[in-house]
C-alpha cells in the first residue's frame, strides 16, 4: 500500500470512528427534541430522566398480584397486557375503540401533597385512582410528533398514599412510563 493510500485509509477511518461517536449524541438529543419543541410545558426533567437507561418492569393484570412499584422520576418501560385480561381497580373513565388495545396496573406513592404528572410515549388512557377512587386530571397536553412523550398528564394528589397508575385503551404493547412531581427540583 503506497503512502497516500495508507494516509486516505487511515483519514476514512479516523471519520468514521468521529461520525460513530457522535451518533448517540445526536441521536439523543434528536429523540428530546425533534417534535417534541410543541409542548408549552417545561418538560426538561422528564427528557433528562428518558436519557437514562429505562428500568424494564412487567405490569399488573391484578391489582392484588405483583404490584409493580413505579419510583418518582426514574424512568420505566412497562409491558403491557391484552386489556381483556386486566382486572382494573374500577374500570377505565374512557374506552377507547382500538384494535387489540393493551392496558396494566402500575403503583407508586405519592410523596409531599401537590401537583403530579405521568408522562407516557404511547396514547394509553391513564387513570390514577387512590383507593379505587378515581383522581380527576388538572390539565394535559399531547403530541403526536413526539416519539419520546407522546403525552403527559397532571394530578393533584394527596401525600403518602398509594396510588394505582391504570393505562387502557392503545395498542402498544410497552410504554415509557414517568411520574414526575411539579415544581419540584
Amino acid at each position: 500500500m503506497s503512502g497516500t493510500c495508507r494516509w486516505a485509509a487511515i483519514f476514512s477511518l479516523c471519520s468514521l470512528l468521529c461520525v460513530a461517536a457522535s451518533a448517540p449524541a445526536q441521536q439523543s438529543a434528536a429523540h428530546t427534541e425533534e417534535g417534541c419543541d410543541a409542548y408549552t410545558w417545561d418538560l426538561a426533567r422528564e427528557f433528562s430522566a428518558l436519557k437514562s437507561p429505562a428500568t424494564l418492569l412487567a405490569a399488573s393484570a391484578d391489582p392484588r398480584v405483583n404490584p409493580v412499584r413505579l419510583e418518582e422520576g426514574k424512568h420505566f418501560a412497562a409491558t403491557l397486557l391484552p386489556q381483556g385480561s386486566v382486572a382494573f381497580v374500577a374500570p377505565p373513565a374512557r374506552q377507547r375503540k382500538t384494535e387489540n388495545p393493551t392496558a396494566g396496573l402500575l403503583f407508586f406513592k405519592s410523596s409531599l401533597a401537590g401537583r403530579y404528572r405521568v408522562s407516557l410515549s404511547s396514547r394509553h388512557w391513564i387513570d390514577v385512582l387512590d383507593g379505587g377512587k378515581s383522581i380527576d386530571s388538572r390539565s394535559h397536553q399531547a403530541r403526536g410528533g413526539c416519539e419520546a412523550l407522546r403525552k403527559s398528564v397532571e394530578f393533584e394528589l394527596p401525600a403518602h398514599r398509594d396510588l394505582v397508575l391504570q393505562l387502557s385503551g392503545d395498542s402498544a404493547a410497552t410504554v415509557a412510563v414517568l411520574v414526575t412531581r411539579v415544581g419540584k427540583q
